[in-house]
């Protein structure tokens, strides 16, 4: 049974609509998934930051361990490296956490170690959530295991979930509303050791909570340190809550340097351990550049040509121009066919008049040789042996020679 017209259309147009949208599809799944921009020029931020670990080494040998930061929400690791003169570095995972480790038989005086990371700064990421810590049992000796009951009753009265009892122990430790237990606990344990404070509190009423680390980034900040941060678990979920940060810095974003309990830099065979950090900020536009490491752990939903090798990009690439050359062909074909068909309308108007000058008429013919005639020919030929196409011989059998080939050449009047 033969297709109606119909059909065919309704057929043509469901195809189109079918691939429009798995191309929607797609640049939706690219764009969530893995920060693909929707438009050109998009700009985004990658930070170098650089960390410098410095110790004094006895003369034996020397291991240091650092924790160095994953992939999280807001952003991605990008690239890692290291530098260390005669020492060995690897990145290794220990306890379940992203670690560089440098390592030397023997070492002696002062020791300086460098970790590089490249960071892109991205609107999300799907990652999984941090477990909670376990919950550690926490006792007091007298007066202080008075003084965190009455703290920790009183905040408990004024909240609903873990989330809004840590809120309101920050609240009482304020140095606008202390009161004489929030003093003496603090006086006990010291203003820096606030966040541990609260954590030990929090864990003796069976809620995970533990102190991590962050670093705020700020282009062109040097000497910079982590900052202290408590981060409290409800069933599934966590959240961070600084204590000690300004209006400013509640603005400028935080990279999670250590995310759940445990050490950031720990040193064997050393003394005197310090680590800093710097950073730089850079704009970036060319979404290649980025997805070599975002593609890593995408899905054939995610596929670039980025993610090939060198060699075989520059080979798509070339294929990738077949189909615009052959537009610009057919483009070519369709307008200078046009203008060679308005060039022939022209000869044949200008050549029916013998009397026409010969850059008028658009004509000049030459004999076998390939002369041409200065003067004008008696003659105009017939109709149909005048032309038959461009570029054509043109015969006519005559006393004079036969013409074997014209040549045409277009003057403006």
């Amino acid at each position: 049974m033969k297709a109606t017209p119909q059909a065919r259309r309704f057929s043509l147009f469901a195809i189109v609509a079918l691939l429009m949208l798995v191309g929607f599809g797609q640049s939706f799944h690219r764009h969530d998934a893995y920060d693909v921009p929707w438009f050109p020029g998009t700009e985004k931020s990658i930070w170098s930051i650089e960390a410098t670990i410095q110790f004094f080494a006895r003369g034996d040998s020397v291991s240091v361990n650092l924790r160095r930061p994953g992939d999280q929400n807001g952003f991605a690791i990008l690239d890692e490296s290291g530098a260390s003169q005669g020492y060995g570095l690897s990145f290794a995972n220990l306890d379940g956490q992203p670690t560089a480790q440098w390592s030397v038989r023997e070492a002696r005086g002062r020791q300086t170690l460098y970790y590089r990371a490249e960071v892109l700064q991205r609107e999300g990421g799907d990652y999984q959530e941090i477990a909670p810590p376990q919950v550690i049992s926490q006792s007091w000796e007298e007066p202080y295991a008075t003084a965190v009951k009455a703290v920790l009753d009183e905040a408990f009265s004024l909240s609903a979930d873990s989330f809004s009892l840590t809120r309101q122990l920050i609240s009482q430790f304020r140095d606008n509303n202390r009161a004489q237990n929030e003093q003496l606990l603090l006086d006990a344990v010291g203003e820096p050791n606030l966040t541990n404070l609260l954590a030990n509190m929090l864990q003796s009423r069976d809620i995970p909570a533990t102190t991590v680390y962050g670093l705020l980034l700020e282009d062109g900040r040097r000497r910079q340190s982590l900052k202290p941060l408590l981060r409290v678990w409800s069933e599934d979920r966590s959240e961070i809550f600084p204590l000690d940060f300004n209006a400013a810095e509640s603005n400028l974003p935080l990279l999670l340097w250590q995310p759940t309990r445990g050490f950031v830099l720990d040193v064997t065979g050393g003394s005197g351990s310090d680590l800093s950090f710097a950073m730089i900020r850079s704009g970036i536009t060319n979404y290649g550049q980025v997805a070599n490491a975002l593609s890593e752990d995408s899905d054939w939903l995610g596929f670039s040509i980025h993610a090939l090798p060198i060699e075989e990009q520059a080979v798509f690439k070339t294929i990738l121009l077949l189909p615009i050359g052959a537009l610009v062909v057919c483009l070519l074909r369709i307008l200078v066919g046009t203008n060679f068909r308005h060039v022939h309308a022209r000869i044949d108007r200008a050549g029916t008049d013998r009397n026409q000058p010969r850059h008028r008429a658009g004509r000049v013919f030459a004999d076998s040789r390939g002369r041409p005639y200065d003067q004008k020919l008696p003659f105009s030929p017939e109709p149909a042996a005048r032309r038959t196409n461009f570029g054509r011989h043109y015969h006519r059998d005559s006393d004079y020679r036969r013409i074997q080939r014209v040549q045409l050449s277009i003057w403006p009047d």
